[in-house]
């Protein structure tokens, strides 16, 4: 015990140490106690403070590779998803005269812009009339499928339009509601000012001289990057060449930049940023539109 006190005493005088202040009064019984036990209590164990900090650090390793490996299963769920609905999408199809009401309704939805917001009344009524014109306007286009000269084209989900029940595939056009994810319309065109345009770009008999053009396309919001613009395009071009053309434009909103990168990385060219090309909505909005085409040769 002598022992222990006296190497109590020396440990706390070499790591402790203490500023003399002069002693004015002698001090009481009381506090002469009070600091011959604080001097008589052990030091803490540094290896203690030590040993918490390490498992202090431990437990943060572990919650820093938990999360880790928590977001990685999320993102391996994401992609498998994603993956999931890319292969329930099917090939680039023609558009019966059943499914133009679906196609009207995605184009609609996507090309709509509220001006309020779309909870209010004229959004509501400005949908409603620009939902008329999209129906009228394909069925007019649809009458020229017959003679070559429109093409309504659509990207659509399997699971509905090809179930396999007993054995038995549902036919086409059968029970197909609500899978259309992705649409675009392949016509034939004539302008003057494109024409002058293309005449640069390839050798055409005359500026009005007719070619083909690809447009209303659009995608569903949930089934985007996911390819089906890309297939779209390729079924364009298919028709395109059936057609006898051997050019295939388009437009393309001047800041849409992810559109005409995916253009670009396809094949096509720019060739005309006009302000002619402005329609009056374009002209609300100042936006400004590319011409783009794609050698098919």
């Amino acid at each position: 015990k002598k022992l222990w006190t006296r190497m109590t005493r020396m440990m706390i005088q070499t790591t402790t140490t203490r500023t003399p202040t002069p002693r004015t009064t002698t001090p009481t019984a009381a506090a002469r106690t009070a600091t011959t036990c604080r001097r008589l209590r052990p030091p803490a164990p540094r290896f203690y403070y030590y040993r918490n900090t390490t498992t202090n650090q431990q437990k943060l390793i572990k919650g820093a590779n938990a999360s880790s490996s928590t977001s990685t299963t999320t993102t391996k769920t994401i992609s498998s998803n994603l993956n999931a609905k890319k292969k329930s999408l099917s090939k680039a199809t023609h558009v019966t005269e059943n499914q133009l009401k679906e196609m009207s309704n995605l184009q609609a939805k996507c090309f709509f812009t509220p001006i309020l917001g779309p909870n209010s009344p004229l959004d509501q009524l400005s949908m409603f009339l620009f939902q008329g014109d999209v129906d009228e306007t394909l069925l007019e286009k649809f009458r020229y499928v017959k003679q070559d000269r429109f093409a309504p084209l659509a990207v659509m989900k399997k699971t509905n339009s090809e179930n396999i029940m007993g054995g038995n595939k549902t036919k086409e056009g059968e029970n197909d509601t609500g899978n259309i994810v992705g649409v675009a319309e392949v016509s034939v065109q004539r302008d003057v000012l494109i024409g002058r345009s293309i005449m640069k770009f390839k050798d055409l008999e005359e500026a009005n001289s007719e070619y083909a053009y690809v447009s209303c396309m659009c995608v569903d919001e949930e089934y985007r990057k996911m390819g089906v613009a890309t297939e779209l395009l390729r079924e364009s071009e298919n028709v395109a060449k059936k057609w006898g053309f051997n050019l295939l434009c388009l437009h393309c909103y001047e800041d849409n930049i992810p559109g005409i990168s995916l253009y670009k990385q396809l094949g096509y060219e720019e060739l005309l940023t006009d302000m002619s090309l402005k329609s009056p909505l374009d002209i609300i909005l100042r936006k400004r539109k590319v011409l783009m085409c794609k050698d098919l040769i």
